[in-house]
């Protein structure tokens, strides 16, 4: 859209310049006018707000599990709002070469913008994660690396 504005512009620019081609200079007997016409394309005097995505909610999260590795792993996972209370809990057999989401925030019923803790624990380790219902938070995963290490990670913008 920006693309269109800027060709649109750029056409009312060398439009603007038409009568300057001719070779003519203006004459002490050609009437001015001190008032400078306002440019195409500038923004209004009101624009509309910038919306933040860290302030819009939107509960669309998947939570996955990726194992990498060349083993079956055994994760146990938990999700809980910051809040408290577990809206998901599960110990899953992961084969190897996995990746599958396991659960949406959005089941969850979140109101507007809530904060949830991703864990997972394999064995005596635990790692956490805590996202946001907003637009600026993508999906979340537990990952199992190709060397058997673990962690839990999301996008952000």
């Amino acid at each position: 859209m920006e693309r269109r504005r800027f060709l649109a512009g750029c056409g009312i620019g060398i439009a603007g310049f038409a009568g300057c081609l001719d070779g003519s200079m203006p004459s002490a007997e050609d009437p001015t006018d001190d008032a400078a016409p306002s440019p195409s394309g500038t923004p209004p005097e009101n624009p509309p707000p910038h919306e933040d995505p860290m302030t819009e909610p939107d509960p669309d999260l998947d939570v996955g599990i990726e194992n990498r590795s060349d083993e079956a792993q055994t994760i146990r996972l938990e999700i809980s709002r910051e809040s408290g209370g577990i809206v998901y809990e599960e110990t899953r057999e992961v084969a190897p070469e996995t990746d599958r989401d396991v659960y949406n925030l959005e089941r969850a019923n979140p109101d507007g913008i809530e904060e949830f803790v991703i864990a997972a624990e394999r064995g005596n380790k635990r790692e956490s994660a805590t996202v946001k219902t907003s637009e600026c938070y993508g999906n979340a995963f537990v990952a199992i690396a190709e060397d058997g290490e673990f962690y839990v990670t999301y996008s952000i913008c």
